[in-house]
C-alpha cells in the first residue's frame, strides 16, 4: 500500500486523499512543500495548492504559494532552509507532473522522495518524503510538454481537490490530538 493513484474527478477522492496521507503520516503534521510557477499554467498547480492552503490558515508550515512561488531553481536552496528550520520533520511535495495522454488528469501519491524537473530533463536533487503530484498535461515524443497548453480550470480543479485532501487530514490530526488530549 504505497503509491495511489485517482482520477480527480472520481468520487470521494478528498478523503482518499486524507486518508493516504494518514497511512502516510500516521497522524503526524508533515511541512508541506508546494512546487511550480505561476509563470505557466500546467505548472501552476503547486503553488495554488500553497495558496489555498495558506488562505485556509491551517496550523502549518507551509512553502510555495503564488506570491512566493519555490520553483525548480529554487529546490537546492529550499532542501538546505528544511534540513536547518525543521530537520526532524517529515516533509509533503506537492509538484504538477507530465505524463501519458490515459494519465491525464490523475492525481497520484507516494511514499518517497520526488525529483522536480525530471519531465522537462532537469537534474535536480530530490526533496521531501512524501510526494502528491497532478498529471496536467501530455509529454509528446518530440520531447515538448503541453504545459503552456494546459486548462486553468483543470489545473485549479486538480488543486482543489488535493488541497482539500490535505485540509481534511490535517483537521482529522486536530481532532484526534485535542481528543487524546481530553481522554
Amino acid at each position: 500500500m504505497e503509491d495511489f493513484s485517482l482520477h480527480y474527478r472520481e468520487n470521494n477522492s478528498v478523503k482518499k486523499i486524507a486518508d493516504r496521507l494518514n497511512y502516510y503520516f500516521g497522524g503526524k503534521r508533515p511541512i508541506v512543500v508546494c512546487i511550480g510557477t505561476d509563470l505557466t499554467i500546467g505548472d501552476s498547480l503547486g503553488p495554488i495548492v500553497g495558496t489555498m492552503l495558506t488562505e485556509r490558515k491551517l496550523n502549518a508550515f507551509i512553502y510555495g504559494t503564488l506570491t512566493t512561488p519555490i520553483t525548480a531553481k529554487d529546490v537546492v536552496s529550499m532542501r538546505r532552509f528544511l534540513t536547518c528550520a525543521h530537520p526532524t520533520s517529515r516533509i509533503l511535495v506537492i509538484d504538477a507532473a507530465i505524463g501519458k495522454k490515459e494519465d491525464l488528469g490523475y492525481i497520484k501519491t507516494c511514499h518517497a522522495p520526488i525529483k522536480p524537473g525530471l519531465g522537462a530533463d532537469k537534474n535536480l536533487p530530490e526533496i521531501g518524503n512524501v510526494n502528491i503530484i497532478g498529471i496536467v498535461a501530455e509529454k509528446s515524443s518530440a520531447n515538448y510538454s503541453f504545459l503552456n497548453l494546459t486548462r486553468l480550470s483543470k489545473v485549479y480543479e486538480m488543486s482543489k481537490i488535493i488541497a482539500d485532501g490535505i485540509t481534511g487530514y490535517f483537521n482529522e490530526t486536530a481532532a484526534t490530538n485535542r481528543i487524546s488530549a481530553f481522554g
